[in-house]
């Protein structure tokens, strides 16, 4: 039986988003804008790596794939202050304390 992961308390939540970059608040909002002017690829292992970038925050992807292109699994490489930092999984909760905050920003909340 795994143990559940540590989940982050809302107050560090709330800091942690207070001290996002607007472009990495856009990302943790909506996702992020995988550009494919970015794509790269390699041949390693007998597996396919496919890396993209971010154009908002500069995060890239790389998905790792089969011969016959099915998914083996994928990487993320986040720039500088884009990680939570250790404060525990961000929940359903903290997920909103996000929106709200990137609401705050534009204006809307």
């Amino acid at each position: 039986m795994s143990a559940r992961p540590h989940m982050a308390k809302l107050d560090d939540v709330t800091r942690f988003a207070e001290g996002l970059t607007n472009d990495y608040l856009m990302c943790r909002t909506w996702a992020h804008s995988w550009d494919p002017g970015t794509s790269a690829v390699q041949r390693t292992g007998g597996r396919i790596h496919w890396t993209v970038e971010c154009s908002t925050c500069g995060t890239t992807r790389t998905r790792v794939m089969t011969p016959s292109g099915s998914i083996v699994g994928n990487r993320y490489a986040y720039p500088e202050g884009y990680q939570s930092g250790g404060i525990g999984r961000i929940g359903q909760r903290g997920l909103a304390t996000i929106r709200m905050e990137s609401l705050k920003r534009i204006g809307g909340a």
